[in-house]
C-alpha cells in the first residue's frame, strides 16, 4: 500500500526502501502529544482571550482537562457560583488544588474521570465549558475529539457558552531540526498504526469538530505569538512514541523508529527549549432550540 505524507515524501510500506528512509529520517508532520504543557510567555493573557466577553459570576462552570488547573485562578477571578475541575489524572488534580486559595475551597469541586463520560453532571447543567491545550492532541482512536465535546454539549445548557484553547502547525521553518525530526518519526509512527497526524488538528479542523459535536461557532481567532515548551516535555513525549513504536506489526519497522528516537533523546537536554507552534482560540454556543 502506497502512503503519501503531508510533506510529499512518498514513501511503500511493503519496500525495504522505508527502512532506510526511516533510519536516515522522514518528514513529515507529529502524530502524538501527551502530558500537561507548561507554555512560554503570553500565555496566561490567551487562556483568557474569551473570558471578558462571558458573565462568569453566578454562573456553573467546567474546567474539561483541567490539568494542574493553570485556568482556575482565572475563572475565581470572575466570580462563578461553582467550578467542576474534571481530569482523568489524579497527579495533575493533586497540583491543581495547591492553586486554590483557601477562601475559595468550597466553590472548586476536583473530579477525576475522563471527559468524555462524565456521568455525575446532568444534561443541561453547565453554564460555561472551558477547555485548555489538550483537545488537540487526543489520537484518532475512541474517544475521539468530537466524542468529547459531544459529552460537553450534553452537560451544557442550551444557550451555554464553550471556550477553546489549543495550537496548529506552523511554519516548520520556525522548528528546531531535532524537533523535527522528532515530528517525522512520530508521523512515520502514526501512519503505520493507521491513525491520523497532528496536520489534522489545525484551528479550521477542529471548528469542524466543534460544529459537528452540534455547537455554533461565535469567533475564532489564530494567535500571531506562538507559544514554547521545554526539553523535559519532549524527552516525556519521546519516551511515548518509543512504546507507540512496540506495537507497529513491521517488526523491523518499529524497531528502527524507536532507535531513531533513542538516538533523539540523548540529544536533547531538559533544560532546552522548543518552538512548539501558533495558538488559536475558540469561542462557541449549544444552539437554543425554540
Amino acid at each position: 500500500m502506497r502512503v503519501v505524507n503531508p510533506f510529499l515524501l512518498e514513501f511503500n510500506e511493503t519496500s525495504s526502501i522505508v527502512y532506510t528512509y526511516i533510519i536516515v529520517g522522514l518528514s513529515g508532520p507529529v502524530a502524538k502529544w501527551e502530558g500537561l504543557i507548561t507554555r512560554g510567555s503570553g500565555i496566561m493573557e490567551r487562556r483568557d482571550y474569551y473570558f471578558d466577553r462571558i458573565d462568569f459570576e453566578g454562573k456553573t462552570v467546567l474546567d474539561a482537562g483541567t490539568g494542574d488547573g493553570a485556568a482556575l485562578p482565572l475563572i475565581l477571578e470572575r466570580k462563578p457560583a461553582e467550578i467542576f475541575a474534571v481530569d482523568k489524572e489524579a497527579s495533575q488534580l493533586s497540583e491543581a488544588k495547591e492553586k486554590i486559595p483557601e477562601a475559595a475551597r468550597d466553590t472548586v469541586s476536583f473530579v477525576e474521570c475522563n471527559i468524555s463520560s462524565m456521568d455525575f453532571l446532568d444534561a443541561d447543567s453547565i453554564d460555561i465549558a472551558v477547555i485548555n491545550y489538550w483537545i488537540g492532541r487526543v489520537r484518532q482512536k475512541p474517544p475521539y475529539a468530537v466524542d468529547y465535546l459531544k459529552e460537553i454539549h450534553r452537560v451544557l445548557k442550551p444557550g451555554g457558552v464553550l471556550t477553546i484553547l489549543d495550537e496548529s502547525p506552523d511554519d516548520f521553518a520556525r522548528y528546531d531540526e531535532r524537533f523535527i525530526k522528532y515530528l517525522n518519526a512520530a508521523d512515520a509512527i502514526c501512519i503505520f498504526l493507521g491513525e491520523e497526524t497532528w496536520r489534522d488538528y489545525q484551528m479550521d479542523w477542529m471548528a469542524g469538530r466543534v460544529e459537528e459535536a452540534g455547537f455554533v461557532i461565535e469567533d475564532s481567532i489564530l494567535h500571531e505569538e506562538g507559544c514554547t515548551d521545554t526539553g523535559e516535555w519532549l524527552k516525556m513525549n519521546i519516551k511515548g512514541q518509543i512504546e507507540e513504536a512496540g506495537k507497529i506489526k513491521e517488526e523491523k519497522i518499529g524497531k528502527a523508529l524507536a532507535g531513531l528516537l533513542r538516538e533523539l533523546d540523548a540529544c536533547i537536554s531538559p533544560e532546552e527549549t522548543f518552538w512548539m507552534g501558533t495558538e488559536y482560540s475558540i469561542l462557541a454556543r449549544k444552539n437554543v432550540i425554540i
